[in-house]
């Protein structure tokens, strides 16, 4: 199980905003200053000059999609579909338990096929 709290606690520290991905192998976010833009660098592949190719640019492009507000959101999702599965489930249990109650009291008054 996947620790939900420290990762909501890392995106909420992080910085905010839609992040972008330039051909200089920098995350950037999109709403902050120009001399705070820069989230990350990714590493550039000898003789490539400045620009991430491969695995890097890659590395650069998934880590400007999992943006704060892209892993909050999933975050969010996962756990409301975690607390409407959990309300179904007891829904379920007890319709079990009331059919098993109606089928007790109906099959009380029968011995074999016959009513008593």
């Amino acid at each position: 199980m996947t620790d939900y709290k420290r990762l909501k606690r890392l995106a909420a520290a992080a910085t905010p905003g839609e992040w972008g991905f330039d051909s200089y192998c920098r995350v950037l976010a999109a709403a902050v200053p120009d001399e705070d833009k820069i989230v990350a660098e990714v590493p550039v592949e000898k003789g490539h000059g400045d620009t991430a190719h491969g695995i890097h640019r890659n590395n650069g492009l998934y880590i400007a999609a999992a943006s704060p507000s892209v892993v909050l959101g999933m975050i969010a999702k996962i756990e409301a579909q975690q607390a409407e599965l959990e309300a179904l489930r007891a829904k379920s249990e007890r319709a079990t338990g009331f059919l098993e109650s109606f089928i007790y009291e109906a099959h009380k008054g029968y011995v074999g096929d016959m009513p008593t």
